[in-house]
C-alpha cells in the first residue's frame, strides 16, 4: 500500500493592547523609556452589578486612549506562519507458512517546509513590529512576507508480527516510530526552530483462545518514549548564562523526553449466547528521562568564557548548574492503574426479546500529586488523591416496525453519583461528572 499526502497552511496571531496615545504620554512630560505604550498601559475594570450585556462588557474609546495596538513585543504573539507538510508512506503486507505468520513493514518520509515573518523594534514606541527583507518596519495594513526558517526531514519505520503458534495461542509484536510537526511552531533557545515531537515504542502481547473460542484473553507489555517535549528554563537561569554568552539566549524553550512502560490485561468471556463479560486492567509509570539537551551545551559554552574573562566558572554558573541538578535529581515518576468491567444480557426470545440490560465499572487508582513549596516551605504535602469507582448501568429495547429497526437506550453514568478530585495536583482541581441520564433513540434501515 502506497500513499501520499500533502497540507499546507497559513497561521497568524495577534494580541493587542490598549495604551495612553503618544500625545496625552508627552502633555504628561513623560520622556524616554518611560514614554513607551507598554509603560503606559490600559486595563478595563467591569463589575458584575453593571450585568454582562454588549453594552456594559464594552470599550468605549476615551479620550486620550490609544484605541489598540499590537504587542508585538511580547514572546510568541502576533506571528505569521506560512508552513507545509508532505508525507509519502509504504505498507508491506506479508503471510507466511500457510498464514501462520503475518508481518507488516512499514516506512514513511515526512518534509516540513516553515516560513516566518520577522519582527523588529519601533524605537520610537519599544513595541516589535514585522519587517520587510531588508528590515525595514512595515506599516500597519502592508503585505507581511515571511521567510524561510525550518525545513525538517523525517524517516519513520513500523515492524509488525503476529505468529499462532497454536489454535489457541498466538504472539505478537512491534516497533513503531513517529513525527509530529504541527506543535513545532516558533523557536528554541538556540534561536534554531523548534524540533518535531518524535516517539518510538515497542509492545509485545500473547493471546489466547480458550474453551472453543468462549474465552479470549490478552497480556500486552509496552514501553514507548515521547521525545523533544517542550520544556521552559528559569528566568534567572536564562539571566545568568547571557550576562556570559556574545548571543543573548532567544528565550526559554528547550526540551526532555518522557518514557511509559507497563502491562494491559484483558479478557473476553462469551458465557452463553447471551451473556457476555469484558473486563480490562491496565498499569504504567511515566518518568521524565531526558532533561533540557541545549541548556547542558549552552552551560559548557558558558564556564568556557566565564574561565577566559578571567571569573570563576563554577560561581559565574551556580544557578545554571543547580537548576540542572534540581530537574534531573527530582525524577517525577507518576504510577497509575485502571481497570473496567462490562456486562451485558440480551434477551434473544420469550416475552422480553428485544431486551439488552448491562452495567460497566470503572476503577481508577488515585493520583500522586506533588506538594507545594513556598519560599523554601513546604506548605502542602505530597499525597495520593483517592482511588474511585465509577458505575453506569443501561438498558435498551430493540423492535422491528414496518421496515424499520429501532433502539431505544437508557444510560446512566455515574448511578451512585460520586464526587471525586481526579486533578492533577492541589491547585488543579477536576472533578468526576455527577450523575447523567442520556436517552437514545436510534432507527436503521
Amino acid at each position: 500500500v502506497l500513499s501520499t499526502g500533502f497540507r499546507g497552511e497559513q497561521y497568524y496571531k495577534d494580541i493587542f493592547n490598549q495604551s495612553l496615545s503618544l500625545a496625552e504620554i508627552a502633555r504628561r512630560g513623560v520622556t524616554g523609556a518611560a514614554a513607551l505604550f507598554t509603560n503606559h498601559l490600559i486595563h478595563r475594570n467591569h463589575y458584575l452589578v453593571d450585568g454582562n450585556r454588549d453594552a456594559a462588557l464594552s470599550n468605549d474609546p476615551i479620550p486620550g486612549l490609544e484605541t489598540a495596538f499590537y504587542r508585538r513585543d511580547l514572546l510568541g504573539t502576533n506571528a505569521r506562519y506560512d508552513q507545509n507538510l508532505a508525507n509519502t508512506a509504504l505498507n508491506l503486507l506479508g503471510g507466511y507458512f500457510k498464514d501462520r505468520l503475518r508481518t507488516s513493514i512499514g516506512i514513511s518520509r515526512d518534509r516540513w517546509h516553515q516560513k516566518i515573518a520577522r519582527l523588529g523594534t519601533n524605537t520610537a514606541t519599544g513595541i516589535r513590529h514585522f519587517v520587510d527583507a531588508s528590515g525595514a518596519l512595515l506599516p500597519e495594513g502592508a503585505p507581511i512576507p515571511v521567510f524561510d526558517v525550518n525545513e525538517q526531514w523525517s524517516t519513520n519505520q513500523t515492524y509488525g508480527a503476529v505468529w499462532h503458534a497454536l489454535p489457541w495461542l498466538s504472539f505478537t509484536g512491534g516497533y513503531f516510530e513517529s513525527s509530529q510537526f504541527s506543535d513545532n511552531i516558533g523557536t528554541d533557545l538556540t534561536g534554531a526552530a523548534v524540533v518535531p515531537l518524535t516517539g518510538e515504542g515497542v509492545d509485545f502481547s500473547a493471546r489466547f483462545k480458550l474453551f472453543a473460542g468462549k474465552v479470549e484473553a490478552t497480556i500486552t507489555r509496552f514501553d514507548t518514549k515521547q521525545e523533544n517535549l517542550q520544556a521552559g528554563i528559569s528566568t534567572q537561569v536564562r539571566d545568568e548564562l547571557n550576562l556570559l554568552l556574545a548571543t543573548d539566549l532567544a528565550n526559554s524553550i528547550d526540551y526532555r523526553d518522557r518514557t511509559s512502560t507497563g502491562w494491559e490485561y484483558q479478557v473476553l468471556v462469551n458465557l452463553n449466547r447471551n451473556w457476555t463479560l469484558l473486563g480490562s486492567y491496565s498499569r504504567n509509570q511515566t518518568e521524565f528521562t531526558r532533561f533540557f539537551p541545549l541548556l547542558g551545551a549552552v552551560l559548557t559554552q558558558a564556564r568556557a568564557i566565564a574561565s577566559s574573562q578571567g571569573l570563576d566558572p563554577d560561581a559565574a554558573t551556580m544557578l545554571t548548574s543547580d537548576f540542572l541538578e534540581d530537574q534531573e535529581g527530582v525524577i517525577s515518576l507518576t504510577q497509575r492503574a485502571t481497570g473496567s468491567v462490562t456486562t451485558r444480557y440480551s434477551f434473544n426470545e420469550g416475552r422480553l426479546k428485544g431486551f439488552t440490560a448491562g452495567i460497566a465499572a470503572r476503577y481508577t487508582r488515585g493520583r500522586e500529586r506533588t506538594g507545594v513549596t513556598i519560599s523554601g516551605v513546604q506548605k502542602l504535602p505530597p499525597v495520593r488523591s483517592e482511588n474511585y469507582i465509577l458505575t453506569n448501568p443501561f438498558v435498551s429495547y430493540r423492535r422491528k416496525f414496518g421496515r424499520f429497526n429501532w433502539t431505544l437506550q437508557l444510560n446512566v453514568n455515574n448511578v451512585f453519583d460520586e464526587k471525586v478530585d481526579i486533578g492533577n495536583g492541589y491547585t488543579w482541581t477536576r472533578y468526576t461528572e455527577p450523575r447523567q441520564y442520556i436517552t437514545t433513540a436510534t432507527m436503521a434501515f
